[in-house]
């Protein structure tokens, strides 16, 4: 027969294991993250390789294009882990930005669902598409469409492929511990509509779409926005009804200033009032 216990006081977390970071463009969210000490970042968005160049000497970025070459540096990573008694490469460990790892996940899960018994005729040539497409005799039947050819799982009918994509994303988000032990994701913000108290009100929400939101939001022990104000960006803890609360006291409801520049043109980041842990904050100068 089972036995319950009291259940024991549990230690409240100093400081988050997961930080979903949101913020529009030119908030300083580059500078702010390659001023994080002890990290390593994931820098995948389109161009975003020009943000970082200029940081190159004050932050270690792994600049990748594709689903392959991130297959890859998780290998990398565990290799690396091994090597080393099991150490993480980082302690802590940016993604810049889910907008494009979220297309990794979409890949993935039309990958794994061509591969699946359902799927095994999805993206596959047929004998009259062919001849609809003038292209009998130049592919047999049954290969794998590519390009324009292509569809995405998310193309199913009745939302069928958004569980492909659902757990593709989770698969995905769990190789990042292999990485670090905190993990800091960087996501676009975009306006929501939400109906509240029988009216239509106007919320910022993370740049995501179906469930993959709220599925990294409930991972996360913190979210913040980003913001700017004069020389200062504050990192605003205040949570509305469009995203996951915060599990971290010292954090929930607070806006804190997270950089300043001062007059001389030097930028110091405060991570140490999110990580306590941190000791010495880092600046840079740009000019």
């Amino acid at each position: 027969m089972l036995k319950f216990v009291p259940e024991k006081e549990t230690q409240e977390l100093p400081s988050p294991q997961h930080l979903m970071i949101i913020g529009a463009p030119k908030t300083g969210k580059s500078t702010i993250m390659a001023l994080l000490p002890n990290s390593g970042i994931l820098n995948i968005e389109p161009g975003g390789i020009d943000g970082y160049r200029f940081l190159k000497h004050v932050a270690v970025t792994n600049d990748l294009k594709s689903l392959d070459e991130f297959k890859k540096l998780v290998g990398e990573a565990i290799a690396w882990s091994k090597a080393n008694d099991n150490k993480k490469p980082y302690e802590y460990f940016i993604i810049d930005n889910m907008d494009v790892f979220e297309d990794w996940s979409e890949e993935q899960a039309t990958t794994d669902y061509m591969e699946s018994e359902t799927g095994k005729g999805f993206n596959r040539w047929t004998a009259v598409e062919l001849q609809k497409e003038n292209l009998s005799g130049k592919i047999q039947v049954g290969a794998e469409k590519t390009g324009k050819h292509r569809k995405s799982v998310i193309t199913l009918p009745r939302g069928a492929g958004y569980y492909w994509l659902r757990n593709a994303f989770k698969r995905l988000l769990n190789t990042l511990p292999y990485f670090a032990d905190k993990i800091i994701y960087v996501c676009h913000v975009k306006d929501k509509t939400l109906e509240k108290d029988g009216q239509e009100t106007t919320v910022r929400s993370v740049n995501l779409t179906g469930q993959a939101g709220p599925i990294l939001a409930g991972m996360c022990d913190a979210c913040c926005f980003l913001k700017r104000d004069n020389d200062k960006v504050v990192a605003d803890f205040s949570i509305d009804d469009a995203i996951s609360g915060c599990r971290i006291p010292a954090l929930e409801g607070k806006k804190i200033v997270i950089s300043e520049k001062d007059k001389e043109g030097n930028i110091t980041v405060f991570w140490n009032k999110i990580f306590p842990e941190i000791k010495e904050n880092k600046s840079v100068n740009f000019g």
